[in-house]
């Protein structure tokens, strides 16, 4: 399995995952859609943050910073 598609699926079943009573991707998609009614986009600033950082962290545990 080639580095992009393993990714994929990789990404996929996190996004599909049961977060206590729902899953996170519907309450991506409910933020998603109140942002695009609402022209709030804070909520989707903090979700693309949020993601940012969790993978941030997970590199710097991992693979031991960039110092």
């Amino acid at each position: 399995m080639n580095n992009i598609t393993e990714t994929e699926e990789i990404f996929e079943e996190w996004f599909n995952e049961l977060e206590g009573f729902s899953y996170r991707s519907e309450r991506f998609w409910d933020d998603f859609y109140y942002a695009s009614r609402s022209g709030d986009t804070k909520s989707m600033t903090n979700w693309l943050k949020t993601a940012f950082q969790v993978g941030y962290d997970a590199a710097q545990k991992s693979y031991g910073g960039t110092q």
